[in-house]
């Protein structure tokens, strides 16, 4: 290669880079609105309504999570995107709308199908996901809500697939603003349509409703608009052919996953199976999660969704090396990103709990104790969620599903669940069950990694370099050990504030923001991190120019 051909290139993997992080960056903003917005959905069904029928209101999202992993188990987008991209970036454009078409078609004609069986079977499937409502520990009336509620969301799983094809779509063609948007609108939906029908009726199914119109209008009309409204060179022909090659192989491809009982798909259907024996336990760990979703989401699935199509169109162009650059380098910031933040939600996981849902008829000092300790024990694995969304985007972009299902599998069967089980029988099983999605989180990302690395350099040649991986993770723990000391000094001084309430969290919250953040920051340089270097000099740049332009 000419020094002009390796300028060249190096001039587009550095443009394909920062489109890519452009990507990451407006999905990370799109996304916190959607998580923002859910928590003030969350928020407002805590206030209001009863632990009996909070606890109804997330067991019956456990049948469309069943229906979710029984009919796409995740495999839409991964599975579709690398097929529909290497169509049209190879100049069969026509090919891959008609592969889109057809898809379209038969998932919806088989999630119809699924759902309206699971509608009527509603109440033995609660039996066997949530078996714990009909007991002597929750109110009488709780397992029957939970059905009824379940009965009206289970249709919204429809829209969710459709949705997921065409959101599949605008990700492969690297338009990302409509896809964040989903999220939110389904939420504000959600909310406006629940607190209409609620002031209306009074009955707890009217935030199962508005479930339902969130869905329909978020993550089926505005996909579809967004598709159909798009550059006419961009917008689809509908064709519809059953005997499309690609049609077979997207479902040999897609088969390993829904087949599987992988660790990230069924991981909260394994808790809500052992927490609905104790009321409330549904509730606070369900709570804790969402808390700590709103940043996994804003990070790692961000980051992965931004990733998945330059992903892809490296293992089209078989740029085996660039792909692996991309992974490792996604992995190393997302680390040193995470452990931080993680640090930092599980010191201020009280004060930020009692902010955020110390209202109305959860006010409690129970039911706020217990969902801080959920969202503190979530909060451990958040790194390893982060790391093991991208290694799976790796795997897909290789079109390998069976790999990372068989990884899940195995440690969902033969570790998680036992595990699982035997956190159930401690003390305090809301703190143990979060701790236990944490621990098998970390081993899951893990073996995601070693086999990652292995499959590159055995079948691609190409190199991961986890080892440099594992440095940036060892120094930013240490770093984040600094933070925790600094943190834990901040938590103990606020208690001789005189401050009661709301204000004493809020002054708590920032007490332990102003000294742990320095710390890290302070010992993330002594430490010679280079992820610290490279956001600081982003940051370093972004604010001198500004002063520049302003001073011009």
């Amino acid at each position: 290669m000419t020094p002009v051909e390796t300028t060249s290139s190096s001039i587009k993997s550095s443009a394909r880079r920062s489109t890519a992080l452009q990507a990451a960056a407006l999905l990370s903003v799109l996304y916190f609105l959607s998580k923002l917005t859910g928590l003030v959905q969350q928020q407002i069904i805590m206030a209001v309504l009863p632990t009996k029928a909070t606890d109804a209101y997330t067991a019956a999202f456990r049948l469309t999570d069943f229906v979710n992993y029984l009919v796409a188990g995740g495999a839409l987008s991964i599975t579709f995107i690398p097929l529909f991209t290497e169509l049209c970036e190879s100049g069969r454009e026509k090919e891959g709308w008609n592969f889109f078409s057809t898809l379209l078609l038969l998932m919806g004609l088989i999630t119809t199908t699924v759902v309206v069986i699971c509608v009527f079977a509603a109440a033995p499937l609660m039996h066997l996901f949530a078996p714990g409502l009909d007991g002597p520990k929750h109110p009488a009336g709780t397992f029957d809500l939970a059905v009824q509620m379940s009965q009206i969301i289970l249709p919204g799983q429809i829209f969710f697939i459709l949705g997921g094809l065409l959101v599949g779509v605008l990700n492969a063609q690297k338009r990302f603003g409509a896809t964040g948007f989903t999220g939110a609108l389904y939420n504000v939906v959600a909310i406006i349509g629940a607190v209409i029908l609620w002031k209306i009726t009074g009955k707890e199914v009217a935030f199962a409703w508005g479930i339902l119109l969130g869905a329909f209008a978020g993550y089926l009309i505005l996909p579809l608009w967004a598709v159909l409204s798009g550059p006419r060179e961009l917008r689809p022909s509908w064709q519809f052919s059953l005997r499309h090659p690609l049609l077979k192989q997207y479902f040999l491809t897609a088969l390993p996953i829904m087949l599987g009982v992988s660790f990230p798909i069924v991981d909260q259907i394994v808790i809500g199976y052992f927490a609905s024996e104790g009321s409330g336990w549904l509730t606070y760990l369900g709570a804790g999660n969402r808390l700590m979703i709103v940043a996994q989401s804003v990070l790692a699935q961000a980051a992965a969704v931004a990733a998945f199509p330059y992903l892809a169109s490296n293992s089209a162009a078989q740029d085996w090396q660039k792909l692996a650059d991309f992974v490792r380098q996604g992995l190393r910031r997302l680390t040193f990103i995470t452990l931080p933040l993680a640090t930092w939600m599980m010191l201020t996981s009280r004060p930020t709990v009692d902010l955020l849902y110390g209202y109305g008829k959860f006010k409690g000092f129970a039911s706020l104790h217990d969902t801080a300790v959920a969202y503190a024990f979530y909060s451990v694995g958040l790194f390893a969620w982060a790391g093991q969304q991208l290694i799976a985007r790796g795997f897909y972009a290789l079109k390998d599903t069976r790999t990372p299902t068989i990884i899940g599998s195995v440690i969902t069967l033969f570790f998680f669940i036992p595990l699982v089980k035997f956190c159930s029988l401690q003390d305090n099983p809301v703190l143990f069950l979060a701790l236990a999605t944490s621990i098998g989180a970390c081993v899951h990302f893990s073996a995601m990694l070693i086999a990652f690395e292995r499959k590159l350099t055995r079948d691609y040649q190409a190199n991961l370099d986890a080892q440099r991986v594992c440095g940036t993770l060892l120094r930013t723990t240490a770093a984040c050990a600094l933070m925790g000391i600094a943190g834990l000094i901040g938590l103990m001084c606020s208690d001789f504030l005189p401050l009661h309430g709301k204000m004493l969290s809020l002054a708590r919250f920032a007490l332990i923001s102003l000294l742990s953040w320095p710390v890290f920051a302070v010992a993330s340089s002594r430490f010679n991190i280079p992820e610290f270097d490279w956001i600081w000099t982003r940051l370093a740049g972004k604010i001198t120019s500004r002063l520049r332009h302003k001073s011009l």
